[in-house]
């Protein structure tokens, strides 16, 4: 069964060449013919072909089902609630006509995907995250969105400039690229 692109892989670039990636018999491959294979569940794995396998310290499928389990309690949904209630009382608009929302360190894409769901429709949003098993299960649950395994403390897969928001929960922050990617304030 071959994956079908997600709308927000269209904001993921190239991460040995930095071109556009386009989709393409279930890959994402630039015209530097790099290719990147959309998993069964739909993410895909972005590191750098030097660096092709997640690094340890992601997190494992069991840790990721007891966060999963206690996300979907409810106990921190005031925290993408507050986010985007703060994203529509700025009057903010989207650069792209519609919210572009890049989450940093992902997880399960409990966080994006609440955030997704508050803001007016046509949101695109992409997860980054280190752990393959993040990214499985993020796309599994989550299927309008797009994951990809990336590592956050190098240069992030994603076009500069092509994300509203980016948010980063209980993640590592790299603030030089959570500062190249979103337009510039003016």
């Amino acid at each position: 069964m071959v994956s079908l692109p997600r709308s927000g892989h269209g904001l993921f670039r190239c991460p040995v060449c930095r071109l556009e990636l386009t989709a393409a018999a279930g890959a994402l491959v630039c015209r530097n013919r790099h290719g990147f294979d959309l998993a069964r569940e739909g993410y895909v794995n972005l590191l750098s072909s030097r660096r092709r396998r997640p690094a340890g310290g992601g997190d494992s499928a069991v840790q990721l089902r007891h966060r999963a389990a206690f996300l979907d309690a409810g106990y921190f949904d005031a925290i993408a609630g507050t986010i985007a209630e703060y994203v529509q009382q700025a009057d903010a608009n989207p650069t792209f006509g519609r919210w572009c929302i890049l989450d940093a360190g992902s997880g399960t894409g409990h966080h994006l995907a609440r955030i997704a769901e508050a803001l007016p429709p046509l949101v695109v949003g992409i997860g980054l995250d280190i752990s393959k098993d993040a990214a499985r299960l993020a796309a599994r649950r989550w299927p309008i969105l797009a994951f990809a395994i990336a590592d956050l403390w190098t240069e992030w897969p994603v076009h500069d400039a092509a994300v509203d928001l980016v948010i980063s929960i209980f993640a590592p922050k790299n603030f030089p690229e959570a500062a190249r990617v979103p337009p510039m304030a003016g």
